[in-house]
């Protein structure tokens, strides 16, 4: 969902992919300014597994958009559809690899 958005949208047949990369980057950069707080808040076991679980579900719908007609609103519920997938990932699977890594390490090392 990151390498490749602006292709991946063109060949959905989004009417301007590049918009549709910057909004889903835009929202991926609001996720991370949040994440700071709710990693804290909520709870590291909390947002890995609801956070996956919406990160799968969303992943599903995706590949469902796939057997439909491409039009323009297939092509915008893409494009939200990915904002809300990066908007997740940017608050539940993200932050936490790099607070684990810290966390685990052994002192031996």
């Amino acid at each position: 969902m990151f390498g490749y958005t602006t292709y991946f949208f063109q060949l959905a047949g989004v009417d301007d992919p590049f918009l549709g990369n910057i909004i889903k980057q835009m929202v991926l950069v609001v996720g991370i300014l949040i994440s700071f707080y709710t990693v804290d808040k909520v709870g590291r076991r909390t947002l890995v597994i609801a956070g996956g679980a919406a990160m799968a579900t969303i992943c599903f719908i995706v590949g469902g958009l796939g057997f439909m007609k491409q039009t323009s609103a297939s092509g915008m519920a893409l494009v939200a559809l990915c904002s809300l997938w990066a908007f997740l990932y940017a608050n539940s699977l993200a932050p936490i690899g790099w607070i684990s890594l810290v966390e685990i390490s052994s002192p031996s090392l």
